[in-house]
């Protein structure tokens, strides 16, 4: 399978420390509305990780996203075409296996590739305006998790730039 990258960033869930006090928190790529259209962002979570003491993950690092509804396990066929659409509820999504290419139809110079994983973390709050495309070129099933804010209530955050998240990041 050829995957153009030429258009498109990959996305990928990172972790980012923060220098001054030595905090890991969550970041990710988030689909959002403005001026009637599509944007990317990325956003760090305000919470950073914390220990947990939860048996059996005791001591691990666990970051605390929001509380959700509806939580859904979906399996799409390979090479579909989700076609141009908004999020039907602001959202977490996560690609499990797969790849999902998220592109905007008023830029198709910016574009997302969410790689199935731990790779596959977004956000989807972009329930008006144009919205988006998705394609999922995978010879293979791509799973997918959805789960929507409770009430509608996104967490808070920091955009760290418009766009696709990159840089200097600590990928997990």
């Amino acid at each position: 399978m050829h995957i153009p990258f030429s258009i498109a960033t990959l996305s990928l869930l990172s972790l980012v420390n923060s220098q001054s006090t030595n905090t890991t928190y969550l970041v990710a790529p988030a689909l959002i509305t403005r001026n009637n259209h599509t944007v990317i962002q990325c956003w760090k979570l305000a919470s950073p990780f914390k220990g947990s003491a939860t048996p059996g993950i005791s001591g691990a690092q666990v970051a605390t996203i929001s509380n959700n509804t509806n939580f859904a396990y979906t399996i799409v066929p390979p090479r579909f075409d989700g076609g141009l659409h908004t999020a039907p509820v602001p959202q977490i999504v996560h690609f499990f296996s797969g790849f999902a290419h998220v592109t905007l139809p008023h830029d198709d110079s910016v574009g997302l590739w969410f790689v199935g994983g731990k790779g596959g973390l977004g956000f989807a709050l972009d329930t008006t305006g144009t919205g988006h495309i998705t394609t999922y070129p995978s010879d293979q099933e791509t799973l997918i998790i959805t789960a929507p804010f409770a009430d509608g209530i996104v967490p808070e955050h920091e955009v760290l730039n418009e766009g696709p998240c990159g840089g200097k990041q600590t990928f997990i």
